[in-house]
């Protein structure tokens, strides 16, 4: 697994293209934090599947792209978990 100890945070990553590029990380073993908005059930789902798909932590956090604070304290999120 090339990515095995790492971790990736896509943004816009809840559906499409973004949700695609969170499996390839989580397929290459990275731990991933999955951002955007959406249904809370369908978002849980996919967190899950790349939880398992990865063996390793997935997040999902709601973090608003325009707000530098909620930015800030996914990032720091990251670190802590």
């Amino acid at each position: 697994m090339f990515l095995k100890g790492k971790t990736a945070i896509i943004t816009g990553s809840t559906s499409g293209i973004g949700l695609e590029y969170a499996k390839v990380f989580a397929a290459e073993g990275a731990s991933v934090v999955i951002n955007g908005f959406g249904d809370a059930a369908a978002i849980e789902t996919e967190r899950a599947k790349l939880e398992a798909a990865s063996g390793t932590k997935a997040l999902y956090d709601a973090a608003d792209m325009t707000k530098p604070e909620e930015i800030a304290a996914m990032v720091k999120r990251c670190h802590e978990e």
